[in-house]
């Protein structure tokens, strides 16, 4: 997800408004799931700081999930 994201948003004028609505959306789908996994993982394993390394990883998902609706506020606001 991460070359992918990085370099479709280099090149996100490139897609029409709806097409980057879309790819914003699925991202976010990804990163639902992404959080599902994370819960998993940490229902089911244990290791050294495991609250603190599920805190992280939420954060992590988190943040870019905060910075995915940000991005998706200013595509719906432009004009194409």
């Amino acid at each position: 997800m991460t070359v992918t994201f990085r370099t479709k948003l280099q090149s996100l004028d490139l897609l029409t408004r709806e097409e980057r609505i879309e790819w914003i959306a699925e991202l976010k789908l990804q990163l639902l799931n992404k959080i599902e996994q994370v819960e998993q993982y940490g229902s089911e394993v244990s290791v050294p700081y495991q609250d603190l390394v599920h805190e992280n990883a939420m954060r992590s998902i988190r943040s870019r999930m905060d910075w995915l609706d940000l991005l998706l506020n200013r595509v719906v606001r432009e004009k194409d």
